[in-house]
């Protein structure tokens, strides 16, 4: 479990990173930020599962909702 939790807050770094370089007019480092961040969330869900660990697996399904807005937004 603290595995997944690791990459949960990995993806929220990278998401946070992400939201900075936005800022800076980076958006290609703003993009890939968003994927890496994905795809330590991904990795999270190795673990988390909606039987057995219900609140992670609600967050970390809310914060990847999240970041595929995001990602969505950068390919508009």
């Amino acid at each position: 479990m603290d595995w997944a939790e690791t990459q949960e807050n990995m993806a929220i770094v990278y998401k946070v990173r992400a939201a900075v370089f936005d800022r800076a007019e980076k958006q290609e480092k703003a993009k890939a930020d968003l994927e890496r961040a994905l795809f330590h969330l991904d990795a999270a869900f190795g673990v988390y599962d909606p039987t057995h660990s219900p609140y992670d697996h609600e967050t970390a399904t809310a914060l990847r909702e999240r970041i595929l807005s995001a990602l969505q937004e950068k390919s508009a």
